[in-house]
């Protein structure tokens, strides 16, 4: 939550900068500044001990794979899915604001708050509903929202539109992380942090894979078929959500 909280703002205040005539050059040079002044910092902070910390061995996994290897694929898988999809949004959203409507850097920066805007609400409003309903149907159900709103952005007839639009497919992207490491808590004991690694993991590798897909695409069919083809992913995300709702045993409850 509060990692979307900080990717609402940095957008809308680099976009009017940039229109200005700032370089991004410049920008990183600021962003690594910061980051250095905060890396400084932390290492000067106590490191707090984990009590029970073990280091795993490949036995280890081995225990976590066979403790209920369906769930922990479904999980892998689901979160390959949606870190990716949700990254490519994140990522060429701005670009398809510049390249499809010709928006400044202002108007496609605004594109990426906006978006952040329907997650931080998603993961808001979401959070009571785990009470009444499964894990798994949320997961679900947000793909499914992920999904018509990549199409719907891909055909957004005007600018307003599509801005309108990126709220509601952050709304869609909002609450699956969540939704999908909540099974973590199914692994017992140490096993559930390895399962929480493994699942974060997978999502690493969906971040750096699907956004670099997107280019060729992108520069062959267009950028409205490009982003169109988000709702794969996102499908797939809710497809694997089914695998988790039946190996994790509440299918049956």
């Amino acid at each position: 939550l509060f990692f979307g909280v900080g990717m609402v703002f940095p957008p809308v205040v680099l976009g009017p900068i940039l229109d200005q005539g700032a370089s991004w050059r410049w920008v990183l040079v600021a962003e690594g500044g910061l980051s250095l002044v905060l890396a400084a910092v932390f290492t000067m902070l106590p490191l707090l001990e984990v009590p029970g910390r073990r280091n795993v061995r490949l036995s280890d996994f081995k225990q976590v794979v066979a403790h209920n290897r369906g769930l922990l694929l479904g999980m892998m898988a689901a979160c390959f899915m949606y870190a990716g999809a949700e990254t490519t949004i994140n990522v060429w959203l701005p670009k398809f604001q510049i390249d499809v409507f010709g928006a400044g850097d202002t108007w496609a920066s605004l594109s990426v708050t906006l978006f952040w805007v329907g997650l931080v609400v998603g993961r808001l409003a979401i959070m009571p509903l785990t009470a009444r309903f499964s894990s798994a149907r949320l997961l679900l159900v947000c793909s499914g929202v992920l999904a018509v709103f990549c199409v719907a952005l891909a055909v957004s007839p005007t600018q307003v539109s599509a801005l309108v639009l990126s709220v509601g497919a952050g709304l869609g992207a909002s609450a699956s992380y969540g939704l999908i490491g909540s099974y973590s808590g199914q692994f017992p004991g140490w096993q559930s942090g390895v399962a929480s690694s493994l699942f974060i993991l997978a999502g690493g590798v969906g971040c750096v894979v699907f956004p670099y897909l997107m280019g060729p695409i992108a520069n062959s069919a267009g950028f409205r078929i490009s982003l169109g083809t988000v709702a794969i992913p996102a499908v797939l995300c809710g497809l694997f959500a089914l695998l988790i709702h039946a190996r994790s045993g509440e299918a049956r409850r």
